[in-house]
């Protein structure tokens, strides 16, 4: 489970969710809390890359679940 703590990281998370799931077969949940569904910050999209490529990073590339409070 991933849960982002701003807008950026819900983008980044979603990309990553993405990359995982197909990876390892496995279902990924992104919990999006209320404070991020509101909140009104600064995206800056990342390339996609196409279906079936490798060029993107690594699900264990450091990108994990944080915890704001």
């Amino acid at each position: 489970m991933l849960e982002p703590m701003d807008s950026q990281d819900a983008y980044d998370f979603t990309l990553l969710a993405f990359e995982v799931s197909e990876r390892w077969h496995l279902p990924v949940m992104l919990r999006i809390t209320t404070r991020v569904c509101h909140s009104k910050t600064i995206v800056r999209p990342t390339r996609v890359p196409s279906p079936g490529s490798r060029s993107g990073p690594s699900p264990a590339s450091g990108a994990t679940s944080r915890r704001g409070s």
